[in-house]
């Protein structure tokens, strides 16, 4: 039953209460609808969600129906694609094709280079904080 809704649903639920992280980001649609139906049960767990779109330009409206903290997209196209939709803009961010390297943004960032392979405050700031 592991493969189920209500299966996978029990699994995340026992991970954030195990792990507790300070955001959770997801790249796959269907976790934003067990993340916001866990966080409805557990009243008073407030974690930032943030969702990276894999798709671009053509994007499933499975990805934007749940609605996240944030969205991270490839480029402007995507983002505007998305605010037609409905999804407010400023919650969308388009950051550009993830690929391996650090990326000239990444290497300016001063977090960066204090603690490599931590998240990003510039990150954070852009995309959580309101």
């Amino acid at each position: 039953a592991m493969w189920t809704t209500k299966g996978l649903r029990k699994a995340l639920d026992k991970l954030l209460a195990e792990f507790r992280p300070d955001v959770v980001i997801s790249t796959y649609p269907l976790y934003a609808y067990l993340f916001r139906d866990i966080q409805k049960r557990r009243l008073g767990v407030k974690m930032p969600f943030l969702t990276i779109i894999t798709d671009s330009v053509g994007v499933n409206s499975a990805w934007h129906r749940c609605l996240s903290d944030a969205f991270l997209v490839a480029d402007e196209p995507t983002a505007d694609l998305l605010v037609s939709r409905g999804v407010p803009a400023e919650i969308i961010h388009a950051l550009g094709f993830p690929f391996r390297g650090i990326s000239p943004r990444r290497a300016r960032c001063p977090a960066r280079r204090l603690h490599p392979g931590s998240c990003c405050s510039c990150l954070r700031r852009r995309c959580i904080s309101r």
